[in-house]
């Protein structure tokens, strides 16, 4: 998971000023992948919850969260249930174990309010034989 490099946004629309407790709002889009050369299944997950990971929002409160996924995975919807552990509290995210082929990924759309942007996110869990670890992809501000 990422954390964007964001500024406080000074002109809104729609949402952001029309529903109660959005004025503050800002989105999230972490993407869980396999970067490993092996596949993980979902009981490759270390810690004891029925979920496999845990995202915390430092500061921010969760209003939703939308799970996006490439076409040739809608497979992996079934494991985004609340009987598999997919949920989310305050400023709290449970992620489901979800088995990945070497390659795969999801992402999560995830609208926060409250706090300041640019607050810690930490993600909490562990992977047998290997390792959760931020990933790092190309920002616009990073190609110039």
């Amino acid at each position: 998971m990422r954390r964007l490099n964001v500024w406080r946004a000074n002109r809104r629309l729609g949402l952001f000023d029309e529903t109660p407790g959005m004025s503050d709002a800002t989105l999230v889009l972490p993407r869980i992948e396999n970067d490993g050369s092996q596949s993980i299944d979902g009981d490759d997950c270390t810690g004891p919850e029925q979920h496999g990971l845990t995202s915390v929002f430092t500061d921010r409160t969760i209003r939703g969260v939308s799970v996006t996924q490439p076409t040739d995975t809608d497979h992996l919807m079934d494991h985004f249930t609340a009987g598999r552990g997919f949920g989310y509290e305050g400023n709290t995210l449970r992620i489901p174990r979800v088995p990945l082929d070497r390659g795969d990924h999801f992402k999560l759309l995830v609208p926060l309010s409250g706090g300041d942007v640019g607050r810690d996110i930490r993600l909490i869990g562990g992977i047998r034989e290997g390792e959760v670890h931020p990933n790092r992809s190309a920002t616009p501000d990073d190609r110039t």
